[in-house]
């Protein structure tokens, strides 16, 4: 059953930068629709930001959402209290954050995977929404700042295919075929769409990698590396020179959220 109200794919689509929260200027956003290079972050100053399980962070960098023991918060960053998000039904196995940090896709931890999307009210409170993409697991979407709002899903866990959608009104529209891109998880984009960021676990050297693309009419280039290790759920964020990651800390299985900045 779809739900009453408009969901990611619309309830989005006429944010302003205003509503993202304020000028460049102030916040570091920058409104060119330019990709990101290919400078490495293995020598950036590393900032911990708390301890969790996944994270998910806003265009400004100002909130983030995370899980910790199965729930799910939001907190202003960098030291604001954590809020319940109690919307979704099961176990978060994956979570990306709209830009504008209004829309969560949630993929929950149910036989099959089941990606969901909850919406924050006009009250701060969040609310399931009927108005998902097909597949498994999505990465941080676009920003409506650059226009029609795109998002890559990893159509089924455990799979290279990575299916790239755009917001079409009420509906999650294919663009092009699905690609293989490696990874447990769906790629994140930058909010202007023009890079995805992804993490890379395979063969001998883990890393955390980026591909651009100057147009959403094309398909991204090639890969390059721009951090060395396990760094998981990796967003590229301020203005390209800063890199958010999940990291395990000396065999924890507790992860910390780290800030990378160039």
């Amino acid at each position: 059953m779809r739900s009453s109200r408009r969901g990611i794919a619309a309830a989005l689509a006429g944010l302003s930068l205003t509503a993202a929260g304020g000028c460049d200027l102030v916040l570091g956003i920058d409104t060119a629709a330019a990709p990101c290079g290919d400078e490495s972050f293995d020598s950036a100053r590393v900032t911990d930001v708390l301890p969790a399980d996944m994270m998910s962070i806003s265009w400004t960098g100002d909130r983030m959402v995370y899980s910790q023991d199965g729930r799910l918060y939001e907190q202003a960053l960098p030291d604001g209290e954590p809020r319940l998000i109690d919307a979704a039904q099961y176990l978060p196995g994956a979570i990306a954050l709209a830009p504008e940090g209004d829309a969560l896709f949630i993929t929950a931890e149910v036989e099959p995977l089941l990606l969901q999307v909850v919406v924050r009210g006009s009250d701060a409170s969040w609310a399931l929404d009927g108005i998902v993409p097909v597949g498994t697991l999505a990465g941080s979407p676009s920003a409506a700042e650059f226009g029609p709002r795109r998002v890559l899903v990893r159509l089924r866990a455990n799979l290279p295919e990575v299916q790239e959608y755009e917001a079409d009104d009420n509906r999650w529209k294919p663009v092009g075929d699905p690609h293989a891109v490696p990874g447990a998880y769906a790629p994140n984009l930058t909010p202007s769409g023009l890079d995805m960021v992804y993490h890379d676990a395979a063969g001998d050297a883990p890393a955390v990698y980026v591909a651009h693309r100057t147009s959403t009419a094309a398909w991204f280039g090639a890969p390059v590396a721009i951090l060395s290790g396990t760094h998981v759920f990796p967003q590229l964020l301020g203005r390209c020179r800063t890199l958010y990651t999940g990291d395990s800390m000396d065999g924890d299985l507790t992860r910390t959220v780290r800030r990378h900045d160039r």
